[in-house]
């Protein structure tokens, strides 16, 4: 699987963090949003593609302003900066 991942400059890798808020986001109660993060990523043919998707997924859960943690709101929303980026 691609990964998208600059590990030589040391960031993070960005599926990993995918898998993590999808993880924090189940122990949440968003179950079905969880599902449809890890979703985008299984299924998705590029990176870009699976950027994108994650990024709408994303957004559309946080645009809801679910009643979540303030570390689950701060990950979140770094990972969707990060996305933001890449995909410039």
């Amino acid at each position: 699987m691609y990964r998208l991942s600059r590990s030589a400059r040391g960031s993070r890798d960005l599926y990993a963090d995918v898998e993590r808020i999808a993880g924090l986001i189940q122990d949440e109660g968003f179950g079905d949003v969880a599902a449809e993060l890890e979703s985008r990523v299984a299924v998705g043919s590029t990176g870009t593609e699976i950027l994108m998707s994650v990024a709408d997924t994303l957004t559309r859960f946080m645009d809801t302003k679910p009643a979540i943690t303030e570390a689950l709101t701060h990950d979140a929303a770094d990972l969707l900066r990060r996305i933001h980026r890449l995909l410039r």
